[in-house]
């Protein structure tokens, strides 16, 4: 946890996002279908492949890992039905580490009770996010409507940061972004606070914008936890002053 200054906000006041893959699970999606379906994970890596390839011809500004993945998603999402994808979602939180879960749930019992509210933001399917979430403990109670999750259409870079910027004016809120590469960096970028776990996408795909780089959700807990400690003291001096 490499921490410099800690931000002066009030947790109150203050929104939370998360990505999901890298951040809420620990690793990529596709990682976890090759537990799950292998011959559509190899299946839909060759599909991937093909389109970002033949993509990249076509436009060599684009980036091809990012229409890899794009692409990746799109195949197994195809082949896969609602019901499928939910099931899918709760295969992922079953194979996280004990510890991720732990930790997961230990955030997000933190984050609800010290923050004013708490939003998901990422390029994954929808059903999948809410096929994990499904697992937390019923308390949690992650309101659907802060789900910002592919449904339809995919979410890229430019998309979740609109999003940051939406939630900001509605609410007129300070954010905390919680990101983990190159996908979240726009939406890091429109956030208050930029945080950066160091996930294998993060290795892949850099991105520059965090301000605070952390190694696990652990240390992003206590991280929040010091923003908030911090805050109570800076508060209760001013009373006694």
């Amino acid at each position: 946890m490499e921490i410099k200054k800690l931000p002066h906000i009030n947790p109150s006041e203050t929104i939370v996002w998360f990505d999901f893959e890298g951040v809420l699970c620990e690793k990529n999606i596709l990682y976890y279908l090759f537990s799950y379906k292998p011959a559509l994970a190899l299946t839909s890596i060759f599909r991937g492949f093909v389109k970002a390839f033949c993509k990249k011809i076509q436009n060599h500004e684009k980036s091809f890992i990012e229409e890899l993945i794009k692409e990746c998603k799109s195949s197994y999402e195809r082949d896969m039905d609602e019901k499928n994808l939910f099931n899918f979602g709760k295969f992922i939180f079953k194979n996280q580490s004990e510890k991720h879960k732990m930790d997961l749930i230990d955030l997000f019992y933190d984050s609800k009770e010290k923050y004013h509210d708490m939003y998901i933001i990422t390029g994954a399917n929808k059903k999948i996010v809410k096929g994990f979430l499904s697992c937390f403990p019923a308390d949690i109670n992650l309101k659907g409507e802060n789900i910002y999750a592919s449904e339809f259409k995919f979410i890229n870079n430019e998309e979740k940061a609109q999003i940051v910027k939406y939630i900001k004016k509605n609410t007129n809120k300070k954010i905390i972004g919680i990101g983990d590469s190159k996908q979240d960096e726009k939406a890091l970028e429109e956030s208050d606070v930029r945080c950066v776990i160091s996930s294998l996408a993060y290795k892949l795909m850099p991105t520059n914008a965090g301000n605070y780089k952390f190694k696990d959700l652990n240390s992003v807990k206590r991280f929040l936890s010091l923003i908030n400690l911090a805050y109570e003291f800076y508060t209760l001096e001013l009373i006694n002053t």
